[in-house]
């Protein structure tokens, strides 16, 4: 699992929307999003990413959404400046990467300033299910005494999905 503490929410907890959901649950389902997409998405940051390479001319970073690098070194400390680079994550080099684990450090800003609204509506969608899938647990659909099986009512777990039911929606933001 990737951690995101040092990222804020991806709703503020102040979110109009967020009014009669239980807000205890919203840094969970901000993980899970962006633990499902592989990066942060937003808020938008500046920092040094370490990264290993296999010598491809294409180094993939670990983003979507690039709008600046301001440095590349190798792993000794040197300058690497006959690049290019793309906003979605990609940096070309003719005569291929320095080839090795940590063998490139890329500096670059990264991330959307603001949290994309597909985002935001897939996540009070999941805290909205997570509500409703509370308000249904307890209840036991059928019971035996000396099999002791006891089954739920499939509503609490059908209402629990999988982020790839979304990916219609934030499919775009993962990596």
């Amino acid at each position: 699992m990737i951690d995101f503490s040092a990222y804020d929410l991806l709703i503020p907890e102040d979110d109009d929307r967020l009014a009669d959901l239980d807000l205890g649950e919203l840094e969970a389902v901000c993980d899970a999003i962006r633990n499902w997409c592989g990066w942060h998405v937003a808020p938008e940051v500046t920092e040094t990413l370490t990264l290993d390479q296999i010598g491809h001319r294409v180094l993939t970073l670990p983003s979507l959404h690039v709008t600046e690098v301001a440095a590349v070194t190798d792993a000794d400390g040197r300058a690497i400046t006959d690049f290019e680079w793309r906003d979605i994550g990609q940096l070309k080099r003719r005569n291929g990467w320095p080839v090795g684990y940590r063998a490139v450090k890329v500096t670059l800003t990264h991330g959307f300033a603001t949290v994309p609204p597909e985002i935001v509506s897939v996540a009070i969608h999941m805290l909205e299910e997570r509500a409703d899938a509370a308000d249904h647990a307890g209840n036991i659909k059928t019971a035996q005494l000396d099999g002791a099986a006891i089954t739920y009512d499939s509503t609490a777990t059908a209402l629990m999905r999988d982020l790839d039911t979304y990916s219609h929606a934030i499919g775009r933001y993962r990596l």
